[in-house]
Parts: structure tokens; C-alpha cells; sequence
């Protein structure tokens, strides 16, 4: 088993075993003063083992060098990041693009 950590693009990180990526995180938008990150996903079978905590830890302090980072996150998910040091700012409103429903 091969594990290595790379870096997917400029602003995302991935955890890869024999060249799967088995957790990533990433940076998904920036302005000039704000990171917007996105969740870190885990494949199930690497769940548990701290993956995600490392990269979203990892990213966020390389992204808050020049700029506020951001983190939008399912209300389930809100304890898990408030470990990591996010802090609840505010709320966005959940929204649909399915338009049919009628």
C-alpha cells in the first residue's frame, strides 16, 4: 500500500492511496480577502482516521496567511468543524434548483 499526500490543483489537497485519492479538501472560490473552502470527503473505508481534520487544518492555516477563510457546512457537521476552530458566523439559507414542484 502506497499512501501520499499532493496537492490536487493550487488551493486543494488530497490524501491518495495506491493513486486513489481517499480524502480531499479544497479551496473552491477566493476574493481578495476571503477563501471559501469546501467539505473534506473521505472515502468510508479510510473514515476515522483523522484524514479530513489534517487537511481541513492544514489547508485553512496555509489560506488564512493572506486572507479570512470561509467554510460552509451542513448543521450536522458544526461541532465537527468547531473543533477544528471555525466558528459560527452566520447561516446560509438552504435553497433547490428543482423549480418542479408542482
Amino acid at each position: 500500500m502506497h499512501s501520499a499526500l499532493r496537492r490536487a490543483h493550487h488551493t486543494d489537497l488530497e490524501r491518495r492511496c495506491n493513486g486513489r485519492p481517499v480524502c480531499t479538501v479544497g479551496c473552491y472560490e477566493q476574493s481578495d480577502t476571503e477563501s471559501y473552502m469546501a467539505a473534506g470527503v473521505t472515502d468510508p473505508a479510510w473514515q476515522g482516521r483523522g484524514l479530513a481534520r489534517y487537511l481541513i487544518v492544514g489547508l485553512a492555516n496555509e489560506l488564512t496567511a493572506e486572507r479570512a477563510v470561509r467554510f460552509a457546512c451542513f448543521p450536522a457537521l458544526c461541532g465537527f468543524y468547531e473543533q477544528l476552530g471555525f466558528l459560527q458566523i452566520g447561516k446560509i439559507q438552504h435553497y433547490t434548483t428543482d423549480w418542479n414542484t408542482t
